[in-house]
């Protein structure tokens, strides 16, 4: 019973995903990406790739690796009310995948996803307005399938990423009012780049607990897997051109997915290069 029900769960987790893939992307089509194909697009064009699968300034919840967190923080959110979650990691070891992942399986656990951006996306206009429509509560349409699905509160699961480069206290101060709002379910995933102790707004949640995760980096058997998966949705096989070795040696001899992803971009120019000249 327990496989049935798991399996279930990743269905409908691909079924969400593909629902709100394209809206959550255009978020990221305004990032620089210019320069990365200009440089790239020869080389793949030549292995009959579509694109370049080792953009690491696109982020794709295709590509998660931790799935088994965003689950445990989302069934923890769904349970109980006022979770505060804070996951911190290294530039480039994918926590805006994972907030893009749980931001788009979020229903599957009966929770509404608010998604606030930081960094070069942070938009003080757009947050205002995502967090107007919690205070106020929904539109109709949604009203009426909360009413479909016998919600008798509104439950939602605020994701914000790149938390440590919002300079805006008021933004969190105005998160821990959402927390006390009459008729809602809410809890707050938080993405960032410091320890929780060491980031300068952790004062404003005060007597509140938080819980707190490191993204490390996953098994090399996973980190495979994401690499076969990104090679294929562009059109290659397997991990042509590259060999197993120089993959396991890339996961090996470097810290983030990021770095990996440099690496791995980096070789295939190298090999394609040596062939057209040879």
């Amino acid at each position: 019973m327990h496989i049935v029900s798991h399996q279930l769960l990743l269905y409908h987790e691909a079924l969400a995903r593909t629902t709100k893939l394209k809206k959550l992307h255009r978020r990221f089509q305004g990032r620089d990406n210019t320069a990365f194909k200009g440089v790239f697009s020869l080389y793949y064009e030549q292995l009959g790739w579509i694109e370049s699968p080792f953009n690491p300034n696109k982020p794709d919840p295709r590509f998660i690796l931790y799935d088994d967190l965003g689950r445990e923080i989302l069934s923890q959110a769904s349970r109980e009310s006022g979770r505060i979650f804070y996951v911190y990691g290294k530039i480039g070891m994918g926590k805006t995948t994972l907030g893009l992942w749980m931001s788009e399986v979020a229903e599957i656990y009966d929770l509404d996803s608010v998604l606030i951006h930081g960094g070069r996306l942070y938009d003080p206009e757009i947050i205002k307005e995502k967090l107007k429509l919690i205070i106020r509560g929904p539109s109709f349409f949604k009203w009426i399938i909360s009413k479909l699905r016998r919600r008798s509160i509104l439950r939602y699961i605020v994701i914000v990423d790149d938390v440590t480069e919002i300079p805006d206290r008021h933004l969190f101060e105005s998160l821990v009012g959402l927390l006390e709002l009459p008729s809602r379910h809410i809890s707050i995933c938080m993405l960032g780049n410091k320890k929780l102790n060491e980031w300068p707004f952790r004062d404003v949640f005060t007597n509140r607990s938080i819980i707190e995760y490191e993204l490390k980096k996953p098994p090399k058997e996973k980190i495979l897997q994401m690499i076969r998966s990104r090679i294929e949705s562009v059109g290659g096989t397997e991990f042509h051109p590259l060999t197993l070795d120089e993959i396991l040696m890339a996961i090996e001899e470097k810290e983030t997915i990021r770095d990996i992803l440099l690496e791995l971009e980096k070789k295939v120019i190298e090999k394609t290069e040596g062939k057209s000249k040879s």
